[in-house]
């Protein structure tokens, strides 16, 4: 093998790897997206749940427990 067919095998794996770094920015880019879109829905989600304690008189904190009894965890 030349150096020639060396060098143009570089540039080939050097053009291939931008254009996967090209599309896993793109991919990136709609994943942080989507990340926001879900993180506005859980502030809103949150904003619910603390307007609906708050008008049964709870707040996040003072959450009832629930504790398995004995006999649950045996099954």
């Amino acid at each position: 093998m030349g150096i020639a067919d060396r060098i143009w095998d570089a540039l080939a794996q050097v053009i291939k790897m931008n254009e996967q770094v090209v599309r896993l920015s793109v991919q990136v880019r709609d994943l942080a997206t989507e990340m926001r879109e879900m993180d506005k829905r859980l502030a809103r989600l949150e904003a619910m749940l603390e307007i609906a304690l708050a008008g049964k008189g709870r707040t996040p904190g003072t959450l009832p427990s629930r504790r398995l009894s004995p006999k649950t965890l045996k099954d």
